[in-house]
Formats: C-alpha cells, structure tokens, sequence
C-alpha cells in the first residue's frame, strides 16, 4: 500500500494538536515560565517527548517497534506527569493506524515525524517566548510567520489562525494547566 500523500500534512497538524492539547494543558507545565533572575522560558521534561523516538528504533520489525514505542510512551510519560501529552500522543497514534491501514512501515515513519515535530514546535514556540518577552504583538506576529510557512507549506495555511490563538491564549493565562 503506498502512503497518501497528505500524511505530512496530518501528521504536522497532529503534532501542533498535541502541543496545544496536550502539552498545553498539563497541570505540571512542561513549558515553564521564566523565573527570578533566569528570565527565559524552558521546556521541562523535553528529552522524554525526544527520546521517544528510541522506542522505535530498538526493533528491525515495524511492528514491533510501533508497539514498543507504545510501550516506552506508557512507561515514561506519566513518571513526568505527563499524562495529557500521552494520552495526546496515544490518540494520534490510533490516527495514523487508521490513515495506514495498520502498515507498520508507514506507522513507524509516521510516528517518527510526529514526535520530532513536536518537540521542533515546542522549541520555536519557547524560541518566540523567549525572544519576545511580554510583547504580546510580537508573539503573535513571530507565531504568524512560524506558522504561515510551515502550515501552507504543507497545504494546512487555514488551521494557522487557530493554533496561533490558542498559543497565545495560553500564553496570556497565568492559571496554565488545568
């Protein structure tokens, strides 16, 4: 079976789903905010989403690894109180078995982008904090560009004013997390 042409389309919009769906909303903020004399956003627990990807990689069977990687992300996210982003991650997963048709080849290369696109979002997202400070204006429009040529890159421009928002209104709620 040969792989649909807009997967990389889905799978980028599925990792900005689990940036802001996800990520967003766990009560422990895998994206701290500066403090004291620090003055720079971080991401906490960022080599768990990275390091994901190994659970793949310890099989030659696609199968296998995709369901190793399931494993490893059961096992490793909730020991972060991570619990949002797995359960994020688990749905997207279930997505990309769906648009497969369960081809384990097209599931690990899936799967793979989909984490290393989560954690380059999540870094261009605190990049933009960081390099912006409190300029609300300035997020947005940094967002804007980010988002703009990534999204109609990938045939998706329409979903951009979306996720800008719900960054930036994440941004400005001092109650993050739920």
């Amino acid at each position: 079976m040969e792989e649909d042409e807009g997967w990389i389309r889905d799978v980028l919009l599925d990792a900005w789903d689990v940036v802001v769906d996800g990520v967003a909303s766990e009560r422990k903020q895998m994206l701290q905010p500066p403090r004291g004399g620090e003055g720079k956003w971080k991401i906490e627990s960022r080599t768990k989403i990275k390091s994901l990807t190994e659970g793949l990689s310890e099989f030659e069977d696609a199968g296998g690894a995709v369901l190793h990687f399931v494993k490893y992300a059961e096992y490793y996210l909730p020991r972060s109180d991570l619990n949002s982003t797995l359960e994020k991650i688990l749905e997207k997963v279930s997505d990309i078995r769906k648009r497969t048709d369960g081809n384990p080849e097209q599931m690990r290369r899936q799967i793979e982008h989909l984490i290393g696109y989560i954690a380059w979002s999540l870094d261009g997202f605190v990049n933009i904090l960081n390099n912006c400070g409190d300029d609300e204006k300035a997020i947005r429009e940094n967002l804007d560009r980010m988002l703009t040529a990534e999204l109609s890159l990938a045939g998706a421009g329409d979903q951009k004013d979306d996720i800008v928002n719900k960054l930036v209104e994440w941004w400005k709620n001092p109650g993050r997390g739920r």
